[in-house]
């Protein structure tokens, strides 16, 4: 009799039941770093509920320590930023900053423009002229309220040279909370020494090639050495601890990119199950289970196995703003799209094949964006057109933009080729074509 459903791939209750009777909880790197966002409050109630009460569970991969350690500093200091730019617009990129600035400079525009009305309609002997007394009260009351504002603007700023002071104490007083809580509660594995790393880059050329998770999605030339198998690395020591504790594995992670997991309702934050490969592989080499899980909803599901944190902790973690769980390019192109597109709503589909990477939405017209970074033949452009044409044909979208991405500025004779074949190629007006490369230190898609 064939099965309906393969009990070990498909969520349920019971597998759920059964992973959580006997498992080792793994947090990567990213889930580790996203700690750091969490309030005092949440931290504490983190600590005492779920570490404390997990801490004979709880273990992370010699990799993830080396990759946690190297960037802990970076993200303690990431909350100054943020603070920073709540006062001045220090990148003209991020249009989520500046505030403070753009309140003293709207406020003084406002007045500007006030003292200019007055000035031109107060003389009785020509037009336009209004009654002065319209303005005496007004002028009054303008004058309190830049006075609160003033008040205001500086009890802004001396809270943030505060918050910022206490930050920069910490961090050289190597006084992280974090980092205390993790060496007090989590078991850290044993490292693979060089020639069994080898081995796994060896195994890995031939899994990115393949497409076969995890980790094929941070495949980059920038990146040297071991660092684009980190993924890899993390997934291989998880298999030896697995398979010598005779224990299932719930993975608590950030990165919902594809060479994971499959997203749920394609939302960055939410995980419907690991991909098959993985399940397969895991349950092949160590006769157990593997469950993976965003942090909000490993929050959740421990509190139905054990001790619960407060709806706050909850709610913090499901508002909580990470980039950790997005692939560079998607990043990239996402930033594009927003410098290039400011007044309209981006959707990212990239981990859905069937539609195009993102949509752009502006009133009722739908742009589809669709990424290719990987040296072409005439047929596979061909391909991606016709499947463009395809979405415009039942009106998915209004217009279809291949945004074409060189590895190196080295590759620029191939996209000189690549501009004359699509030049010769296209013929519906409603299809374009962009040109370029990721940079990678500011996480943006440079035309070319």
């Amino acid at each position: 009799m064939i099965k309906t459903e393969n009990s070990n791939f498909v969520y349920s209750k019971e597998l759920e039941a059964k992973i959580w009777e006997d498992c080792v909880i793994v947090f990567d790197t990213s889930a580790l770093l996203e700690l750091y966002l969490f309030s005092d409050t949440a931290l504490t109630d983190i600590y005492e509920n779920i570490f404390k009460a997990y801490d004979k569970k709880l273990w992370i991969p010699a990799q993830v320590e080396y990759e946690y350690l190297k960037h802990r500093e970076a993200k303690m200091k990431a909350p100054v930023n943020v603070y920073k730019d709540l006062k001045e617009k220090t990148d003209s990129k991020n249009n989520d900053s500046g505030y403070l600035q753009s309140l003293k400079s709207t406020l003084s525009q406002y007045s500007s423009i006030y003292k200019n009305l007055y000035e031109k309609t107060k003389k009785a002997n020509r037009h336009p002229f209004l009654d002065e007394s319209l303005f005496n009260n007004f002028s009054k009351k303008i004058e309190l309220f830049n006075q609160e504002n003033d008040k205001f603007y500086d009890a802004i700023n001396e809270n943030i040279k505060i918050f910022i002071k206490k930050i920069e104490e910490k961090i050289a007083n190597n006084d992280d909370y974090i980092w205390e809580k993790l060496n007090e509660c989590f078991e850290v594995g044993l490292p693979f020494n060089f020639s069994q790393t080898m081995e796994i880059v060896i195994e890995g050329k031939i899994r990115y090639e393949n497409k076969i998770p995890p980790g094929y999605m941070d495949a980059d030339p920038a990146k040297i050495g071991f660092a684009q198998y980190g993924d890899l690395i993390i997934w291989k020591q998880i298999l030896v601890k697995a398979k010598a504790d005779n224990r299932n594995i719930v993975f608590v992670t950030k990165d919902t990119k594809q060479d994971w997991c499959y997203r749920k309702d394609n939302k960055a934050d939410k995980i419907e199950r690991p991909r098959e490969e993985l399940i397969m592989e895991f349950y092949e080499k160590t006769n157990n289970n593997f469950w993976m899980y965003t942090i909000q909803d490993f929050l959740f599901v421990a509190g139905i196995y054990g001790n619960k944190v407060s709806e706050d902790t909850i709610n913090e973690a499901e508002n909580s703003i990470s980039y950790e769980s997005i692939s560079d390019i998607e990043l990239s192109v996402f930033n594009w799209l927003k410098d290039n597109y400011p007044l309209s709503t981006i959707i990212s589909n990239y981990d859905n094949i069937n539609i195009c990477d993102f949509t752009v939405i502006n009133d009722d017209k739908k742009i589809g964006i669709e990424i290719r970074r990987l040296k072409l033949t005439q047929y596979q452009l061909e391909y991606i057109i016709k499947k463009g044409e395809k979405f415009l044909e039942k009106n998915q979208i209004n217009e279809y933009k291949i945004l074409f991405i060189i590895d190196t500025i080295d590759d620029i004779n191939y996209l000189n080729t690549l501009k004359v074949l699509c030049s010769k190629i296209i013929i519906n007006l409603n299809i374009s074509f962009s040109f370029g490369i990721i940079d990678h230190l500011n996480k943006n898609f440079v035309e070319i």
